[in-house]
Parts: structure tokens; sequence; C-alpha cells
């Protein structure tokens, strides 16, 4: 039998019980079986990755393992490449809606947190263009060989 000094301490023990009890509720759950059959596009998949080998790379990148995904029938976030210039991250937003994510896209770059490059929870236009501005000033001082070439090195998702 449980012995409490005060009426607090009684109070304080059986709020932790209860906490638990609803944690273990929470992990016993299960989220429900797939219903839908789930077509495989093998081709799709060879392709993207024969893509990347082509191009000489052994890392995919985001976009290409959200194909991946894609190509195995399993649900994934809309994803919208651009170009390094705001206004098409901003007609972008506006298709998709706020808030969105802004994301650095290199093929040379493999940590996007080494050169501080992801924005979550942008709300609006003029939070998305000072973010792109600033993103790319950082990619050339951190990685000035990554620089856009022909594929856009940034990359815009909600």
């Amino acid at each position: 039998m449980p012995d409490y000094n005060t009426p607090e301490e009684a109070v304080r023990a059986f709020s932790f019980l209860r906490s638990y009890r609803f944690d273990q509720e929470a992990w016993r759950q299960t989220p429900p079986a797939c219903r839908t059959k789930r077509t495989v596009d093998l081709p799709r998949m060879r392709q993207i990755f024969s893509d990347a080998l082509a191009s000489g790379r052994e890392l995919v990148t985001e976009p290409e393992a959200k194909a991946l995904l894609a190509a195995t029938g399993l649900p994934v976030v809309i994803t919208r490449g651009i170009g390094p210039v705001a206004s098409q991250a901003q007609a972008a937003a506006v298709e998709l809606g706020y808030p969105v994510a802004l994301k650095n896209l290199s093929h040379t770059i493999s940590h996007r947190s080494d050169v501080d490059g992801v924005r979550l929870n942008i709300g609006n236009a003029a939070e998305l263009g000072e973010a792109c501005a600033a993103m790319l000033v950082r990619l050339r001082e951190l990685q000035p060989d990554a620089a856009c070439k022909a594929s856009p090195c940034s990359a815009w998702w909600s």
C-alpha cells in the first residue's frame, strides 16, 4: 500500500500512473492495414537508379528518393523542384499553400545541415523570398563548387 506524507505527493504519483497508462495504450495502437493493393513500378525505379549512376553519383537526392517511394505505391509528401529564383518558389507556394519548407538540393551536398540548407515553417511570400536569397548566399559561401549549373540547386516542398 503506497504511503505519502502529503495529499499533493499522492496526487502527483497518481498523475504519473495515469500518464503511464495512456502512454502504454498509445504504444499498443497499430495503424490500419492497407486495404488497397500497391502496384510497384519497377521500370521507373530502375530508371531513377540508372540516371543517378549515369551522372556518377552513388546517392540519390531527396526528390529521387521520394520518387522511388512513390514507385512502390507508398504515399509521399508533395514536392516541387525549383531553380534558384525566389519567384519560382513563391509561385509553387501559392499553388500548394503556406506554410512551406525550403530545402537546398545539390548533387554534391549529401547533408543539408552542413550548409544550413533547410528552412521550415515559412508562412508567407516575403519570408520565402528572404529565405531563398539567404540560402543561396550561404550555399555560395560554404560550397562554391555546388553552385547552380544546368539543374536547380534549390528545391522547395510543402
